[in-house]
């Protein structure tokens, strides 16, 4: 959930610091990092997308049916980097990935059911998605499932259970835990 940590290990994908260079997984932490407002990987990740034979690389992985790469085109699409697709081709794409176990992908879906962007309002699945996805080690589904409970009005004892898991994730250095304890915290 560090934005500045993720941009930094797409960094080293994209430019192959200790590590076989690999777009399409630089592509995945800059738009990991992205998600969480950093400042800087929109640009490199736009930069990086403007480099001849970028797209040829990523249609290659998607058509080898790549749950990554196809994850990576559709986070594009919702970012507004890339413009190739329609929205239920990135849609697809998104539903794709996520029936591959990809845990990003379920997290962006569940986002998407959560707050109806490109689909109707569906609470249950988004729940369902975001609890796949913490159950493949995903931080970041189990900090948004921290979110959903308390904002359903968890009990004292069960409310102190999830802001204790909140304030160990915003250790840390999730920015998402963060914002929701500040906001907990603010409206008590």
């Amino acid at each position: 959930g560090s934005p500045e940590a993720l941009t930094l290990i797409g960094r080293r994908y994209e430019l192959g610091v200790g590590v076989k260079p690999d777009l399409v997984t630089a592509s995945l932490y800059y738009l990991r990092a992205t998600h969480f407002e950093s400042p800087w990987s929109p640009v490199l990740l736009w930069r990086m997308t403007r480099r001849e034979g970028y797209f040829s690389l990523l249609k290659q992985r998607v058509d080898a049916q790549d749950p990554v790469a196809t994850y990576v085109w559709a986070g594009l699409e919702a970012f507004g980097i890339d413009h190739q697709l329609t929205q239920e081709q990135t849609l697809g794409f998104l539903n794709r990935a996520a029936e591959q176990n990809i845990p990003d992908a379920l997290v962006e879906l569940g986002i998407c059911y959560y707050s109806g962007y490109w689909v109707p309002v569906d609470h249950e699945r988004a729940i369902s998605l975001f609890k796949r996805a913490r159950d493949l080690g995903s931080r970041e589904a189990e900090v948004r499932l921290c979110m959903v409970e308390l904002r359903n009005g968890m009990q004292t004892s069960g409310a102190n259970v999830l802001v204790q898991s909140l304030e160990k994730a915003e250790g840390d250095g999730s920015v998402l835990a963060q914002a929701i304890l500040g906001n907990y915290y603010q409206k008590g």
